[in-house]
């Protein structure tokens, strides 16, 4: 009898034993959203391998959303109690869920992680004005990554058969006007070449407004007062208006539909925009290209964009969340991401100063291309989103609408924000 006790007391000490092992080498999964073009699908794909082969005991489920539907996909997530651990989004669509109480302050983690004690090899942290694209006062609402500046592009071949000089660091809106003016080519009354283009993108029309010494709003962290309405901005609107249907260099709506594939396929000549269309212009063939840092004017100025990464309040696998971000911005997460599209400016200061480091190695970068990581270095460097939980609702929607008639010619500039900024203080007023 006490055999038989004795073996089934041996038998369940191996199975609980066994069931012990087969808990303690249970992986936890975090979820991981994003969106992004198909290059950078698999560069999550392979850092997230990379992060895996470190960490066996963690797997990250990559949950990619289309980016027209990321917003209100994650939002229905959070409502329904299924967000992912991680996610990667916009500030303003950050900061709106932090100030919901939907994700944590990464501040704590932060300060603990030995990757981030030497802050100043991170370029968006040396600039204690950008702090409002990830904290409010003290707390983090996110890690900022992905970081993008704003650039000249310009055609050189169309450049060199007109004649014109290419642009320099000290060019203004002056120099610019009159380059497009030569530039802009017709085909009796029909635009064929324009010497450039306009958006009515908030992101696009505050690095005019800042080059012109003003602002869209009093203040970045919880603004109170829309801006739009005084000297400066009202000045920086109304040349973009001019540009279309006074010097008529850029194409209106209406010509814009003549001009497909804009810069891409030499009908635009110059295109102020985000320094992320490098990696799609890489591709071109067809004529030379190079960059230059946008005109200035009153001011040289410049603005960032940035993703933030954060952790959502109902995950529980907090640690194991943060150590995946603290990967991705490691030396080697970040040698994974940068050596492989030329999306993002560096986030590393070590690698975007050295010019023989892997970010300057892929092929089809223009000749200035460093222009993008000397503009991070300009003291008028501002953030390109303001702190607020209407943000989003104010840029994306309620400002492009106000500025329609002002694009469509129907109105001057100051008309257009006269209507416009009452509009935008009542929602600056709501919490």
């Amino acid at each position: 009898m006490f055999k038989k006790l004795l073996v089934l007391g041996i038998v369940l000490s191996i199975l609980i034993s066994s069931i012990g092992i087969a808990t303690s080498a249970e992986k936890v999964t975090i979820k991981f959203s994003t969106w992004g073009s198909p290059e950078e699908v698999n560069i999550n794909k392979e850092l997230i391998a990379e992060f895996e082969k470190r960490n066996p005991d963690i797997h990250v489920e990559l949950l990619y959303i289309p980016g027209g539907e990321y917003w209100q996909k994650i939002q229905t997530m959070v409502a329904g109690g299924t967000p992912p651990d991680v996610m990667f989004s916009g500030t303003m669509w950050s900061y709106d869920l932090f100030s919901r109480g939907a994700v944590i302050d990464l501040q704590p983690y932060f300060e603990k992680d030995s990757k981030f004690k030497n802050i100043k090899d991170y370029y968006i942290f040396k600039k204690p004005q950008l702090a409002s694209l990830y904290k409010d006062g003290k707390a983090m609402f996110g890690l900022p990554g992905r970081t993008n500046v704003n650039l000249l592009y310009y055609n050189k071949t169309s450049f060199d058969e007109a004649g014109v000089a290419y642009p320099t660091d000290k060019w203004k809106w002056d120099d610019f006007l009159k380059a497009a003016q030569k530039l802009t080519k017709w085909d009796g009354n029909r635009m064929v070449q324009a010497g450039t283009t306009v958006s009515n993108w908030h992101a696009w029309l505050n690095l005019w407004i800042f080059q012109n010494g003003g602002f869209m709003f009093n203040k970045f962290a919880h603004p109170t007062k829309c801006t739009l309405n005084s000297p400066a901005s009202v000045s920086a609107l109304q040349f973009i208006q001019d540009l279309v249907y006074k010097y008529h260099v850029a194409p209106t709506p209406a010509q814009s539909q003549a001009l497909p594939g804009g810069f891409m396929t030499g009908k635009i000549a110059m295109e102020v925009g985000g320094a992320w269309s490098v990696e799609q212009y890489r591709q071109i063939k067809e004529f030379k290209w190079d960059v230059a840092p946008p005109p200035g004017q009153k001011i040289k100025a410049n603005h960032v964009r940035v993703g933030a990464y954060s952790i959502l309040s109902q995950s529980k696998y907090k640690n194991e969340a943060w150590k995946f971000l603290s990967f991705l911005f490691s030396p080697e997460g970040h040698e994974i991401a940068y050596s492989k599209v030329a999306i993002w400016n560096p986030d590393l200061v070590s690698v975007g100063n050295n010019r023989n480091s892997y970010y300057y190695k892929l092929p089809g970068l223009p000749e200035h291309y460093y222009y993008r990581v000397t503009e991070m270095e300009i003291p008028n460097l501002f953030p390109g989103e303001v702190l607020h939980p209407n943000a989003s609702k104010i840029l994306d929607t309620e400002l492009p609408t106000g500025l329609d008639s002002m694009f469509l010619g129907k109105e001057s500039a100051s008309e257009t924000v006269k209507k416009l900024v009452p509009k935008i203080d009542t929602l600056l007023k709501e919490k």
